[in-house]
């Protein structure tokens, strides 16, 4: 046997695993693909952009210019400090000064970030040239500023913040990291989700596209990106200025590996394939017993491994990249303290629909609380002015949980404090690892154990497998 040590809220749980079981623990970076010298990197990609003109060629005196950068869950905030100061300057020589430009951060459903975290990722210097109505988060609520394009040609609704459209140039920020909604983040997925509202979010984030076989396994090949892009070229087609990209491929240490400006559509096809090579992981074969724990605090924030919603979410992520890898009747075993922490402040919402989806047979059947719930005045106001996620998130959460549920046999849990609460949503808490190991073999037939230690901890990868 050998002691594997699992992420369990704030702190670590030792389980014993058998010696012929695959533990793929915390990966690294290849130092050799880093770019030396990453600022000039960035600069090499915006002199030679891709189905586009520079910024210089597409601006003038008196441009308006928006800037648009993902938020704080997205990380990789090194790219976003880096390459806007570069922008800027190259703005500048265009005789574009900082008074014509508004930097926005496009959170879209997510928190708004407070100036000290977009300082923490933009850098103070660049937060304190921009007055506050030039430093903005975008508002997916707000009547002033957001507007209804009309719809995608996969008749979608199309909405996105009036800067978007009136800019003469608008120049977006992303990462195009692998993303299991929809293949890759960055590009057209990093615009429409990033600016657009909850309904035309919800056109993609909806039991529809996310039961779709097409969305596994995890590409930019699904119905999901068709959505993404198909509303974006609506955003573009109706806007008065180009839509001009950056997008960065990070490793695992945020370090640029590649960085690809121009056209979002160029930009997409240039970047995904680095992205896929530095972000693939092989399994030598297939595995129908997966470990893993849960951190309390990681991508969508504090709480994220504690709140049951956002704990399936977590888990329908890891089995859509895990797809290719699993074998019938798979099932998997999960650390977590499952303590009853919603983290209110963050999530206000989360927790009424918790209690919805107590009346519903599966994650689907949520959509008939979903206008009610959505539209709550008061989870809008936490949403618009207190820091809050936008109450729809938590359905959107909660519908890409299916995919944890239609692919796996049985979830357990070990360790929950509060084990209702991790039954409640349709997981089977067990009272300890070895137990869960026990039953686990029982359901799953002759154990082929893959552990996953850190695997939440790290930028989570995609998975291929020798084994057909």
């Amino acid at each position: 046997m050998m002691r594997v040590p699992l992420e369990y809220g704030d702190e670590k749980l030792l389980v014993n695993l058998p010696d012929d079981a695959y533990v793929l623990g915390p990966r690294q970076a290849d130092p050799s693909s880093a770019m030396p010298n990453p600022t000039k990197t960035i600069a090499g990609a915006l002199e030679n952009p891709l189905g586009s003109g520079r910024i210089a060629d597409l601006v003038k005196p008196g441009s308006k210019i928006l800037i648009a950068f993902p938020d704080k869950v997205k990380g990789g905030k090194f790219h976003r400090r880096l390459s806007t100061p570069i922008i800027l300057n190259e703005l500048k020589h265009a005789g574009v000064p900082p008074t014509d430009v508004t930097l926005m951060c496009v959170n879209g459903l997510h928190r708004k970030n407070p100036k000290e975290e977009i300082a923490d990722y933009l850098g103070q210097e660049v937060v304190d040239k921009f007055s506050p109505s030039r430093l903005v988060c975008h508002d997916a609520e707000d009547p002033e500023q957001m507007v209804h394009v009309g719809t995608s040609e996969l008749g979608d609704p199309v909405d996105t913040e009036k800067l978007v459209l009136e800019s003469d140039l608008v120049i977006l920020l992303g990462h195009a990291l692998p993303n299991h909604y929809g293949g890759f983040s960055g590009g057209y997925k990093g615009l429409v989700t990033g600016t657009g509202s909850w309904k035309s979010i919800g056109a993609h984030h909806s039991p529809n596209t996310i039961t779709n076989p097409d969305l596994l396994p995890v590409s930019p090949h699904s119905t999901m990106r068709k959505q993404f892009n198909a509303q974006g070229k609506t955003i573009e087609n109706s806007a008065r200025g180009p839509i001009f990209c950056l997008d960065a491929v990070l490793d695992l240490n945020n370090e640029i590996v590649g960085e690809f400006a121009g056209s979002i559509e160029e930009v997409q096809k240039a970047s995904w394939p680095l992205s896929k090579k530095i972000h693939t992981v092989v399994l030598p074969h297939k595995f129908n017993i997966i470990v893993v724990g849960l951190p309390r605090t990681f991508h969508y924030g504090p709480g994220m491994g504690t709140n049951p919603i956002l704990m399936l979410n977590a888990l329908g992520g890891l089995t859509a990249r895990l797809y290719p890898c699993l074998r019938e009747n798979s099932v998997l075993i999960v650390a977590s303290i499952c303590d009853g922490w919603f983290n209110d402040e963050y999530f206000p919402a989360y927790r009424e629909v918790y209690e919805a989806y107590g009346k519903c047979n599966s994650p689907a059947e949520l959509v008939n609380y979903q206008e009610k719930i959505a539209t709550n005045h008061e989870y809008v106001q936490k949403y618009r002015f207190h820091y809050a996620y936008h109450p729809f998130h938590a359905f959107s959460m909660m519908y890409y949980g299916e995919v944890a549920f239609r692919h796996t046999s049985r979830i357990y849990v070990v360790g929950a404090k509060e084990p209702g609460i991790a039954r409640a949503i349709g997981l089977t808490p067990v009272k300890d690892f070895s137990s869960a190991l026990q039953e686990a073999k029982q359901t799953a037939g002759e154990p082929q154990i893959l552990a996953l230690p850190s695997y939440f901890a790290q930028m989570p990868p995609l998975f291929e497998c020798k084994e057909p």
